[in-house]
């Protein structure tokens, strides 16, 4: 950390590892380029299973997977319909923020379904995105 524009002391970091200080986004954002991983990992509390409850918020506990889902922008907290547009507003501008996704089929009645896709060469990562209905999908899960 000393060698970015960020420097932060052992004893901050020890109080920001025990909750005892907080961190702005600029903080965040460094801490996550020092580890190389995502800043959402930092975000997401830690929990075994996917299934556990973590608390996001003093207010709000969820599954470690919905968190996910959340922090990833692919599902809405609020459990409304309507997941396909918070999605395509939680992609940056490139990758289709804000589309307006729509399929139609003559065949079936199933809804749109986003797909979010890495696709990579064992060095460098891309990410497509592209739409379609749900019996195109592997649905694993949901």
């Amino acid at each position: 950390m000393s060698e970015g524009d960020r420097p932060l002391s052992y004893p901050t970091l020890s109080q920001i590892e025990t909750g005892a200080r907080r961190i702005d986004v600029d903080d965040l954002v460094a801490l996550a380029i020092a580890l190389d991983v995502s800043p959402n990992t930092l975000l997401i509390p830690q929990a075994e299973n996917l299934d556990d409850e973590v608390t996001l918020t003093n207010a709000q506990s969820i599954s470690l997977k919905d968190a996910w889902y959340f922090f990833m922008g692919m599902r809405s907290l609020h459990g409304r319909s309507g997941n396909i547009d918070f999605a395509t507003n939680s992609l940056p501008a490139h990758l289709g923020r804000g589309a307006r996704w729509s399929v139609s089929s003559a065949r079936t009645q199933e809804p749109p379904v986003l797909s979010l896709q890495m696709e990579t060469d064992g060095s460098t990562v891309k990410w497509r995105t592209g739409v379609g209905t749900a019996s195109i999908f592997n649905d694993e899960d949901e």
